[in-house]
């Protein structure tokens, strides 16, 4: 002040005046409440800080700040792993209005990339697309919810996928697969969807993410094996569940105009365009209805390998993921009023144990649940959907002599291949033996259907299914007439599996532990390497060998002269 009386530019009097007020106090800190989502407003619509001042935004304040505080709560628990990043975001079904739109933790610290917008960044998706091939193969009527994947280990050309614990089912319901988010069981099914099919109508749902052609990702797509941004994945589970509840509200009918991405601009929430159409974009309602349905029966690994169903206040259709290396774990989940997506992680892809979805996302989608208004759950679209007797034991089309059970599926179905497990044996008159026209006549004989199982689905089946009943041996003197199926087959190795056997703390190779099955738990297998017999096996077939580094051929051999053949490799490093 006395530099301005110096230079006239005040007077004596002023001078007096202002040295007898306060000093103003530091100026109040500038909200946070959106900072990401301000960012994302400038980068891609405007051009100037005046236009970027005028625009109205859905966002609902109050509920920004409670995904926020819920996000920070979260974050001083999973800080203590490692884990510095999260995102969440809340769209409107109805309208699709951007309710909460955080980007990241604000206060993570901008030495663990705060300032990232998670929710528009491309991240391995984990299993976050396991509900979607589901629904596109109920609507092109494949599969029901009870239809059996095979549950067993597979070589696909040197890929050799696994479930969360490396345990296997040998069969197992795609309701149940999908709760349990089984791996193995869901390259089957994207096996017979096809691949090429699966990633075209990903990009068609709107996941911009899949920049590169099918065979860049191939069958792994399924279980993480692509990117895709948190903006895009809830958008779709959210076109998917308004697409749900139009249909009865359109009459049977779908508008595509309910597929049109969710907005934070409030000038570009206009009504439906009402141009109905009889097809459905891509998913019809009971497709939808369905996967919906199973979603909500998730369940949760323990420590000892055991599921159990995840606890919840509220009935929520949910998936959770988990990419490769632990680096991203995701939740979303949908109602009829509202679709939530929640990513945690690090934000300069570090990965961290312990980081799956879970166990780090999914109570952060409850918490946020929990505090949106209760709604009723969907309507069943009973006319886009029929119940028909499906096979009992197998849930795919019956035989004639498959026991029945009806069940809801979509007006496709008669696409869905019939049971392939159920055919009928002839037995003795005590049951406990099957038999031939070779050692009895046939009017004495009891015909019965039988649910059997391949022979390594069979093996992983019967400890997890006690109530398996393998078929009956033969009875003495009947021989296997029109056998169509080999009765043995090789567990381990896999065909043109590529093995590496580590050097023991002796310095010799370890052992390779060879496992095959039976369907006859009376018959003896003869083992041979590389035309060399090496041994026999009864009841429990494993045998211990220590093949050379190199190519070789493993033969079996059963006592009624099946023979199977398979070729593996040893490799040194």
């Amino acid at each position: 002040m006395e530099i301005l009386h110096e230079k006239a530019v005040i007077d004596q009097t002023t001078l007096e005046l202002s040295k007898l007020e306060s000093l103003p106090d530091k100026p109040n800190p500038l909200p946070q409440i959106a900072p990401h989502l301000l960012d994302r407003i400038s980068s891609e619509k405007f051009q100037n800080q005046e236009q970027i001042t005028k625009q109205i935004t859905t966002i609902d304040s109050k509920l920004q700040e409670r995904v926020q505080d819920i996000l920070y709560r979260h974050h001083q628990t999973l800080k203590g792993n490692g884990i510095h990043n999260g995102a969440a975001i809340v769209i409107e079904i109805e309208t699709g209005k951007v309710l909460a739109y955080v980007g990241n933790i604000v206060g993570c610290g901008e030495e663990h990339g705060e300032q990232v917008d998670i929710i528009n960044s491309p991240r391995g998706s984990g299993s976050i697309f396991k509900p979607l091939l589901t629904s596109l193969m109920l609507e092109n009527g494949q599969i029901s919810m009870e239809s059996l994947i095979s549950d067993v280990p597979v070589n696909i050309y040197g890929y050799e996928p696994e479930n969360y614990f490396s345990t296997f089912d040998g069969v197992v319901p795609v309701k149940r697969a999908l709760a349990r988010s089984l791996n193995v069981p869901y390259i089957r099914l994207l096996q017979d969807y096809g691949m090429e099919k699966f990633h075209f109508n990903l990009k068609k749902m709107g996941l911009k993410t899949l920049n590169f052609p099918p065979s860049h990702y191939g069958l792994p797509i399924i279980l993480g094996g692509a990117e895709t941004s948190l903006w895009d994945i809830t958008n779709v589970y959210s076109k998917l569940a308004r697409t749900l509840n139009h249909f009865s509200k359109y009459e049977d009918k779908y508008d595509w105009e309910d597929w049109k991405n969710a907005t934070f601009y409030s000038e570009e929430v206009k009504s439906s365009s009402k141009k109905l159409n009889k097809a459905p974009n891509l998913v019809g309602a009971g497709a939808i209805w369905l996967a919906f349905e199973a979603m909500t029966q998730i369940e949760r690994p323990d420590n000892y390998g055991n599921w159990e169903l995840y606890q919840q206040n509220k009935k929520v259709a949910w998936k959770t993921g988990t990419s490769f290396g632990y680096r991203d774990a995701w939740s979303v989940g949908v109602n009829p009023k509202y679709a939530v997506g929640v990513w945690v992680g690090n934000a300069d892809g570090e990965g961290r144990p312990g980081l799956i979805g879970v166990e780090a996302a999914a109570p952060i989608l409850f918490d946020i649940f929990d505090i949106l208004p209760n709604t009723e759950w969907f309507d069943m679209p009973a006319n886009d959907l029929v119940e028909v007797d499906l096979c009992k034991n197998s849930g795919y089309l019956p035989l004639d002599y498959c026991p029945k059970e009806k069940h809801w599926v979509t007006k496709g179905y008669s696409k869905m291949k019939a049971c392939p497990y159920h055919q009928i044996v002839h037995l003795d008159s005590s049951q406990s033996f099957r038999v031939t026209d070779k050692c009895m006549e046939t009017f004495k004989m009891i015909s019965k259907s039988w649910f059997v199982l391949p022979p390594v689905e069979e093996y992983y089946n019967k400890a997890k299914n006690p109530n398996y009943l393998p078929l009956p041996p033969f009875k003495a003197g009947c021989e296997i007439v029109n056998q169509v199926e080999m009765p043995l087959q090789l567990i381990y190795p896999r065909q043109n599996s590529r093995i590496y056997v580590p050097i023991q703390l002796d310095g010799k190779p370890g052992a390779t532990i060879f496992k095959a099955t039976h369907k006859d738990i009376k018959n003896s297998i003869y083992w041979n390497l590389d035309n060399t017999y090496i041994g026999t096996t009864t009841d429990f077939h494993e045998i211990s060998l220590h093949p050379s580094t190199g190519k070789h051929r493993i033969t079996l051999v059963d006592k009624n002269g099946n023979r199977l053949e398979q070729d593996f490799e040893i490799v040194n490093k």
